[in-house]
Order: C-alpha cells, then structure tokens, then sequence
C-alpha cells in the first residue's frame, strides 16, 4: 500500500508528515511514489479511523501531556518519587524501550554508578573499544582470545553442519543452503573486530554531536534517538 493510499483509507494520521520523520538516511527510498509498506490488522485502522473521527480533539491533546510528562517525572525531583510504583509504560507498541527513569539514590556513588550504567546501555561500542584496548592491549593478547573462543564457535558450527548432513527430509539444495548460512555466519569474538578500527568507530558515531550547552536532558535525547 502506498503512503497516498494509506492517506486515502486512513485519513486519521497524516502519512506525509509521518512518514518525513523517518531518518534522512531512508528519505530517499520513502518519499519514491511507487513506496509500499504492509498494513497489517486493517480491521484495526478502520476502527481507529472511525473512533477518531469523533474523538473530543482536546481529551487527545490532554492525553498526550499528560504521557509527556510521566515519560518525563526525572526531571521533575519534586513529585518524581510519586511515580516509584508506576509501570514505564501502560501498554507497549514496538520495540520494548530502554527504561529512562531516574532513581533517587542516597550517595554519590550510586548517582555515579547509575551515570556510568546509563552511559554502558547508550554508547555500549564506544565503552566497549575501552574495554577492550584494557583487556585486550596488544594483538597477541587479542590474538589468543580469538584462537580460543574461535576453536569453540567453530565446533558449533561443524556441530550444526552434522546435524543437518543428518536430516533425511530436508533435499539436497536446502542443505546447501543451510550450509551457506552457517558459513555466513559473523563471528564477534569476544568483541566487534570493527570497533578496534578508529576510522570505523567514528563513522559509527559521526552524526552523534554533542555542543558545551547541552544539559543531560538534550544529551540523552541524542543518545537516544
């Protein structure tokens, strides 16, 4: 279905301006007149179009402050104990979210471990190539971890090569196939090998910029988006 006949059926979303909030890198395949994308569950659209076609437009608006401001209760100290026992979310659509809510914490340190988590769960390659250049701080020592856990990871996959040599209802060109996927396989060892590649990490990070007057709310906006 494409975004005009998205429009024409379910008029209660404006696909045009849905659809410019997908990232630059895809506007270029999205905005194309022959774009398609799967409705599933229209029954489920159809109903939404009616409801919303006499929704009251203001409980709307209320409705969304008001979830506006729970997904923001951290950065409002005062009242943000009052929500402790309050799920992230009431229902969830999608990808399950990273919880962003801050804990009260009684010392430093907790606010500093909690700080040092948050910047873990965000920036996990960055922290990792660190990790990594501690654990890992010359190349017989990543050598050697690459030669251990490899041996293991590709007995795995000799394993599963058997496995399917064993299978007399799967044909010939299904077995080959299968063998390809095994063969395609991305062995991380113990790390991305692309992380220890400072051009490669840059890249990763390139569009992340962060200016001296950002506050930790901009900043995790970044982090997260």
């Amino acid at each position: 279905m494409t975004i005009a006949d998205l429009q024409r059926n379910y008029s209660f979303i404006d696909w045009a301006a849905y659809f410019k909030m997908v990232p630059d890198v895809a506007q270029g395949i999205v905005q194309k007149a022959d774009f398609a994308v799967s409705v599933m569950e229209p029954d489920q659209y159809q109903r939404m179009n009616r409801d919303f076609a006499t929704l009251d437009k203001t409980k709307l608006v209320n409705y969304l402050f008001m979830r506006l401001l729970l997904s923001n209760t951290e950065y409002l100290p005062t009242y943000a104990s009052s929500f402790d026992g309050m799920p992230e979310e009431s229902f969830a659509l999608g990808k399950r979210r990273r919880p962003i809510r801050i804990r009260n914490t009684d010392t430093l340190a907790d606010t500093q471990a909690g700080c040092a988590q948050s910047a873990n769960d965000l920036m996990q390659f960055a922290n990792g190539r660190v990790f990594v250049d501690y654990l890992y701080p010359d190349d017989d020592s990543k050598k050697q971890i690459h030669d251990t856990a490899g041996g293991l990871i590709g007995n795995v996959i000799n394993s599963f090569q058997g496995m399917v040599d064993q299978l007399d209802w799967m044909t010939v060109d299904i077995k080959r196939k299968a063998y390809d996927k095994t063969a395609g396989i991305v062995q991380n060892i113990a790390y991305p090998d692309w992380i220890v590649n400072n051009t490669l990490l840059d890249e990763y990070y390139a569009d992340l910029a962060f200016d001296a007057k950002d506050n930790y709310y901009d900043m995790c906006t970044k982090l997260t988006l």
